[in-house]
């Protein structure tokens, strides 16, 4: 018998909090795709892992699996995919797993297991590394001291929150001029959270950035935080 889904809003945000931290360690921005993605990934996880003890892991394994699903030509189409998979599997020279995606004209990504963890790769067309993100098999599966959960607002104290409200909020005025977007809330509320870049806050009149390449790891937990909060 297989698995049971177990479907609920608050395991798909948690899958789009560890999505958005895995494309941050790639050092890349949100993709236009967003939503779609952590859709994906979202029932992967359900219809495949435990529904249980899933973990990061499962997440990753979802993405990569988003990502060879995008080399199967379509029915309907000709629109030639962006994701090409070059290899997958057991590479024996290396003796290692591995994933690697050709990425159109900007180069090759590689998805690397180890005994610790993932190693992802990014090399430019002409074969240079130009970033090296590490994904730690303790982050994957923490230990959580059984009072105090991960993410509980007890874990952050009010100055931090404060520090981080005070360096990353922008006024909805902010925000609209620096993307370009009308001011009023009603044309602009959901083209912003429709680049999947930003959270409101209701009570602070205040728009804060999900994930940025400047966030330490501290600040990305916290806006994981007050974005489940809120």
């Amino acid at each position: 018998m297989g698995k049971v889904k177990q479907w609920s809003v608050e395991k798909k945000d948690q899958i789009e909090r560890i999505l958005i931290r895995l494309w941050s360690e790639m050092g890349m921005d949100v993709p236009a795709n967003f939503e779609a993605i952590v859709q994906y990934v979202y029932e992967d996880v359900c219809e495949t892992a435990d529904p249980v003890n899933w973990s990061d892991g499962d997440v990753t394994i979802g993405f990569r699996r988003w990502i060879e699903e995008q080399n199967i030509p379509k029915k309907n189409g000709t629109r030639p995919n962006y994701f090409a998979i070059n290899a997958q599997g057991w590479n024996k020279g290396l003796e290692r797993e591995e994933v690697q995606v050709h990425c159109g004209e900007n180069g090759n990504l590689f998805l690397i297991k180890t005994d610790e963890g993932f190693i992802i790769d990014m090399y430019d067309v002409g074969g240079n590394n130009i970033h090296t993100a590490t994904i730690w098999e303790d982050d994957i599966n923490p230990l959580v001291d059984d009072e105090e959960e991960s993410g509980d607002p007890r874990n952050f104290s009010d100055v931090e929150i404060a520090e981080f409200k005070e360096n990353w909020g922008q006024s909805h005025g902010e925000i609209t001029s620096e993307l370009g977007f009308p001011r009023s809330h009603a044309e602009a509320d959901e083209l912003i959270l429709d680049t999947g870049n930003y959270f409101w806050i209701e009570a602070d009149k205040k728009w804060y950035n999900r994930c940025a390449s400047l966030f330490t790891e501290r600040e990305q937990a916290i806006a994981d935080y007050l974005r489940a909060s809120n």
